[in-house]
């Protein structure tokens, strides 16, 4: 059987060597070819422009992805090759929108850090170019929920200001995947936040700028709490100016 041109399978998603992560790779010549079953040959990743041989099952099946997007989810379904493994934080190469894998669920877990797309009961994704961060505001015994997006690549640490409407809050803590950041300084990437906690600051520091408010769970004070006066703050009355003999 003579292998067909590169003209037949123009592109491939395969893993890249030096990336170290699943890429578009465009195809530069083909040694092996069978439909439906397999290929063979060189490509180049669209990434770093590595160039390195490849062989892959040219096989499919069709994976459940539900893509997140605040509180609205939108479920969909890919083609993929069944040995094509899929973990946590990856990008689907398979939809020319930038989406990342933040969950996989398989037949085994609810929630695995990788799995191979046979294994698959459904992906759970997020855009790639727009990161929604939940954040938990503490005052006194009530937490207010709030949520803002942001660029996925911005950083959030543990004792930054963040500005919510009118007012500013210090992030306190920040709950990652299988693990909680609260040491001043400690932070990730805003896509790999699950959720961040804080609490309001009176302060004349500007918070930094991590983003527009997005949308409100629930109603969220802009105004600073009066100080209440005890009994013993109390101004006296003063009399009625007069004549005094």
């Amino acid at each position: 059987m003579t292998p067909p041109t590169p003209a037949v399978i123009r592109s491939l998603v395969v893993a890249c060597p030096t990336c170290g992560t699943t890429e578009t790779h465009r195809v530069l010549h083909v040694s092996a070819f069978r439909e439906g079953s397999h290929a063979a040959g060189v490509a180049r990743c669209a990434r770093c422009h590595t160039t390195h041989p490849f062989e892959v099952s040219l096989r499919r099946l069709t994976v459940r992805v539900v893509v997140s997007e605040g509180r609205a989810s939108q479920a969909t379904e890919l083609s993929m090759d069944p040995d094509r493994r899929l973990a946590v934080g990856d990008r689907l190469e398979e939809t020319e929108r930038r989406l990342i894998v933040s969950r996989i669920e398989t037949t085994k877990s609810a929630s695995a850090p990788w799995a191979l797309a046979k294994e698959v009961r459904t992906v759970w994704a997020v855009p790639g170019d727009v990161a929604h961060v939940k954040v938990s505001i503490g005052q006194g015994s009530v937490t207010v929920p709030a949520l803002v997006t942001m660029d996925p690549e911005h950083p959030i640490r543990v004792g930054d200001q963040l500005r919510i409407g009118r007012s500013n809050v210090v992030i306190t803590a920040i709950r990652l995947a299988g693990r909680t950041l609260d040491r001043e300084g400690e932070g990730e990437r805003a896509l790999e936040v699950r959720r961040a906690y804080a609490r309001p600051v009176r302060s004349a520091r500007p918070a930094r700028s991590f983003g527009r408010p997005m949308e409100r769970e629930s109603s969220w004070e802009d105004r600073e709490p009066r100080e209440r006066r005890g009994p013993q703050m109390r101004r006296r009355s003063r009399p009625p100016p007069g004549n005094i003999d």
